[in-house]
């Protein structure tokens, strides 16, 4: 089936091995495990999957894309180039939303030092609204790793070509705290205005459902690892 990272087992592969891949709550490995499967073969699958409107042409995993504020930049877990050039980039979630922490919502001031508009600089005025809304505590997000999509939101919109981003997320069924994310992203959204068309959500059980109805029948391991692993417990 190729290579792949089992969280918590550091099995051979192409994906990086560090500490925090290795870890069985990484959203890292997770998104490998879905991924690395795909380097190297017809993308079409996961392009009409993610019902991307221009065929997805390369994929890589753990990119980083740089702010502009200096630094390492924030690090994306897929990042797919369409036939076109265009990015379509995936930030992976596993058991974040499940897990409190404050600095979901927090942006450091160097984001807004001197009084700059970092986002609408770059051409984002909808995420600069909620990067305000951040900023003063006016947002209402307590699952939500909103300040996290809003770097690589800024990020993409310094690689001088067209981009979209995909909070791709691990649904725990029945749980209220799942509910809650899935309606932060909705808001998080709505909050975007214009710039909503860049940026997507989707859930990894939604991502299999559709992918099964998609890819050839050769594939059938990797849908068998797939449920067995995360989707049938």
């Amino acid at each position: 089936m190729g290579n792949v990272v089992r969280a918590g087992n550091a099995a051979k592969s192409d994906c990086k091995v560090g500490g925090k891949i290795q870890a069985l709550h990484s959203s890292s490995a997770l998104a490998c495990n879905w991924f690395d499967y795909w380097r190297g073969r017809d993308l079409m699958p996961l392009s009409r999957a993610f019902d991307a409107p221009v065929p997805f042409a390369s994929l890589l995993l753990e990119q980083k894309f740089p702010t502009g504020l200096g630094g390492i930049g924030p690090n994306l877990d897929v990042m797919i180039t369409c036939a076109d050039g265009s990015l379509f980039g995936i930030e992976s979630k596993f058991t974040e939303p499940y897990t409190p922490n404050k600095s979901k919502a927090f942006l450091k001031p160097k984001y807004f030092r001197g009084g700059r508009s970092l986002w609408a600089e770059a051409g984002l005025p909808g995420f600069q609204a909620v990067a305000d809304a951040l900023r003063t505590g006016d947002h209402g997000f307590k699952v939500l790793d909103a300040a996290q999509l809003l770097k690589h939101a800024l990020g993409l919109a310094h690689s001088g070509t067209q981009w979209l981003l995909c909070c791709l997320w691990f649904d725990v069924h029945e749980s209220s705290t799942a509910a809650a994310h899935r309606s932060e992203l909705s808001d998080f959204r709505a909050r975007l205005g214009d710039d909503a068309a860049r940026f997507s959500s989707m859930t990894y059980q939604e991502l299999y459902a559709r992918l099964v109805r998609l890819i050839a029948t050769g594939d059938a391991d990797y849908v068998a690892y797939l449920h067995d692993r995360y989707i049938a417990n």
